[in-house]
């Protein structure tokens, strides 16, 4: 099988996001009967390039290209896909290099990342099957954050998303979303007759629980990429409205508020602000609680599973742990929606050692029976072969 891959943007390090861990995945996945060309937009360093390669031994080229996205082709394309239902503005880069290969090579499937490059991809004649992983729904997502906050800006790309979503993903053969929470409500506004729910899976030799590593007593932990805005937003509300409540009964407690683009929080001795780590497993490790109480987002958090394999108890909200099915509350994590559920699940956890253990070692059986990254690659090339077959 000779496969195009069209990412939005390198899939290297593994770890630089959720959809670059799915990519590499599969790249460093594939079996020897398969070939693997890609193009990846955004310019890359040359060492990423030859690690990649590295990694993901089917891969035989790999085309960077410029992103030449601004701020008027976003408004000109949101305007376009909401009236006439396609985008007016193109990567002439993408296209050009995507021309070249689709007439000098013979693909059996191209293979999208993200849902923006189905905007890229629609209604290109001639072109093999595309299997588009969408991800996340981004109307879903839009959603969730105009009833949280109420802004326009946010209701007006709900109904444009929604709208490209309805529109759009037609134009690919099959389309997956990583929560069924996603796939089905796509599959309630839309005809499409392949959406599939492929969900993520977690590398069991990086995270782990690791017994040598000393844990820092009654600490608090919220990690995630805070250009994402629920990060963002959540990060805030743990800060300036839980910890202050939940020091008032263990004025011991510390913060920790790890990964990249963190918001600004206001100076406390209790809070630390780390930025990026090159090892999370480290803090799913040395902490005592994972703190995820999202107030909007769509999707798998990839970092919710992560901190259960770990073996670190997790107090979340229905928000947070949307899409990950199986999960039960009070047996593999503590679900907490109010800020008062979540303030009285936390001292639970900092009191009582024993329930701790109970769901540390109930969330990392859970985690190795369902969330198995092999298992996940083998459902992806499943459907691949069937979308080529088709």
């Amino acid at each position: 099988m000779k496969i195009l891959f069209i990412t939005s943007s390198l899939p290297f390090p593994i770890h630089k996001d959720g959809v670059s861990l799915i990519d590499n995945r599969l790249l460093s996945n594939a079996t020897a009967d398969m070939e693997v060309d890609m193009i990846s937009i955004g310019e890359e360093k040359h060492q990423d390039i030859d690690s990649l390669k590295a990694t993901a031994p089917r891969l035989q080229r790999i085309f960077c290209v410029k992103n030449t996205e601004t701020w008027f082709s976003k408004l000109l394309n949101f305007i376009s896909v909401f009236i006439y239902g396609k985008a007016l503005v193109k990567n002439r880069h993408l296209h050009k290099t995507l021309r070249q290969l689709l007439q000098t090579s013979s693909y059996d499937m191209i293979y999208a990342s993200r849902f923006p490059l189905i905007y890229e991809l629609a209604g290109i004649k001639k072109m093999p099957p595309l299997f588009l992983n969408a991800i996340d729904s981004y109307s879903m997502l839009c959603s969730s954050i105009y009833e949280k906050n109420g802004r326009f800006r946010e209701k007006a790309k709900y109904i444009f998303y929604r709208r490209s979503e309805k529109k759009l993903l037609k134009y690919a053969t099959c389309v997956n979303f990583v929560s069924f929470e996603d796939a089905k409500y796509i599959k309630s506004i839309t005809k499409h007759k392949n959406i599939q729910n492929i969900t993520l899976g977690i590398d069991s030799k990086l995270f782990f629980r690791r017994l040598d590593i000393e844990k820092i007593n009654n600490s608090l932990l919220f990690s995630g990429n805070f250009a994402y805005q629920p990060n963002f937003d959540t990060a805030k509300y743990v800060a300036q409205e839980l910890f202050p409540v939940i020091c008032q009964k263990h004025p011991e407690a510390k913060l920790y508020i790890v990964g990249k683009n963190p918001p600004p929080i206001q100076p406390d001795k209790r809070i630390v602000v780390t930025g990026f780590v090159e090892d999370i497993s480290e803090w799913y490790n040395k902490t005592t609680v994972f703190l995820s109480p999202l107030l909007h987002g769509a999707g798998v958090k990839n970092k919710i599973l992560e901190a259960l394999a770990c073996g670190l108890p997790v107090v979340a909200s229905s928000i947070a742990v949307s899409g990950i099915s199986g999960l039960v509350n009070e047996e593999h994590f503590l679900l907490a929606d109010t800020s008062t559920e979540q303030v009285q699940a936390v001292e639970r956890l900092l009191s009582c050692s024993s329930l701790r253990e109970k769901l540390s070692e109930n969330a990392q059986s859970f985690i190795q029976t369902n969330y198995n990254w092999d298992k996940q690659v083998q459902l992806y090339y499943s459907e691949f072969n069937t979308v080529v077959k088709k």
